[in-house]
């Protein structure tokens, strides 16, 4: 049984109020039958997928382009009355199989995709099943966003690696949700994922979203040696970004 009540509906002001506060928030978003439709649009993209975790952002460019466009078709719409003009640059599917564990996916911050200097990016993460603490629920360290840091180049470590047993222990907080319900959050939000001890697979839908006008902001190289620079949106469905994220 889900152990979570689900929440409300946010007005958009309350979304972006709790996003600034906390660094992340939730809301419903998904109907039935859109839910459905991902799944099958999911299943697709992951045939033939190793174990362990899966997502599509680091697949070739023509699977992760088709499930993008797959992606976005559906959510794009949803996430329209929360987020008015903001567009999704990559979407994407995120799974667990069973018996996976956070080894596969440790606690880390998302890539940069903005010079967030003058400017926050976000994720939305949605799920395709129900979700806690026994298939995989998202994990949250709330406001570690706050934290003054540099930017993060795509394969660059997490920076708080030294440190992951103390935030598991004192800060992580459970995220459980609904089939259907969002994760929304800043993209220097501290995160991860429980293990997933079910024996079904646990699916979801990811999308990153950047203000409308804002440039794509990404820096390739380790540490020092990172370059960021302005690039177009389609880069992140062109390009190899495994083959850039091992060169680190």
């Amino acid at each position: 049984m889900l152990d979570t009540i689900r929440p409300s509906r946010p007005t958009a002001q309350e979304l972006t109020a709790a996003l600034s506060r906390e660094g992340f928030a939730t809301t419903p978003l998904l109907r039935p039958g859109e839910v459905t439709t991902l799944r099958a649009c999911c299943g697709a993209a992951m045939t033939g997928a190793a174990s362990g975790f899966f997502t599509s952002v680091l697949q070739p460019p023509d699977l992760r382009r088709r499930a993008h466009e797959a992606i976005r078709a559906v959510l794009a719409p949803a996430l329209a009355p929360l987020f008015g003009e903001a567009r999704i640059v990559l979407a994407s599917v995120v799974a667990r199989s069973p018996g996976s564990d956070r080894h596969d996916l440790p606690l880390h911050q998302d890539w940069s995709f903005v010079d967030e200097a003058r400017a926050r990016s976000i994720s939305v993460w949605v799920p395709l099943q129900d979700v806690s603490s026994g298939n995989g629920c998202m994990q949250v360290v709330p406001r570690s966003h706050l934290h003054d840091q540099p930017l993060r180049a795509i394969g660059s470590g997490f920076r708080y690696a030294g440190i992951e047993d103390v935030l598991r222990r004192d800060h992580l907080v459970d995220v459980p949700l609904a089939a259907g319900d969002a994760l929304v959050f800043d993209h220097r939000l501290i995160h991860g994922s429980h293990a997933n001890a079910s024996p079904d697979i646990r699916i979801a839908v990811g999308a990153v979203l950047l203000p409308r006008d804002e440039p794509l902001h990404l820096g390739i190289g380790r540490g020092q040696d990172a370059v960021f620079a302005d690039r177009t949106d389609a880069f992140l469905l062109e390009a190899d970004l495994a083959a850039i994220a091992r060169r680190r």
